[in-house]
């Protein structure tokens, strides 16, 4: 509903876009498939651009056990 709204006041030639976490590293969280999933849906309802995070929600679980350097997210 949110990005049908955004949508919907936003003029067409202007994007809209929307910053997802893509992998959030936990147990039973988010992974590509789910992303993939809402990048269609979205998608479906005009969202021009998706701007991809790789998570690290929780930074003890998700940061630590990878290789955390500069630009690690780029």
């Amino acid at each position: 509903e949110a990005v049908r709204e955004v949508r919907r006041n936003v003029p067409e030639d202007l994007p809209v876009l929307y910053r997802a976490s893509v992998v959030d590293n936990q147990d039973g969280g988010l992974e590509v498939a789910d992303t993939v999933a809402l990048a269609r849906a979205l998608k479906a309802e005009g969202v021009d651009l998706i701007d991809c995070s790789a998570g690290g929600m929780q930074v003890a679980a998700s940061l630590l056990p990878q290789k955390v350097g500069e630009a690690f997210q780029a």
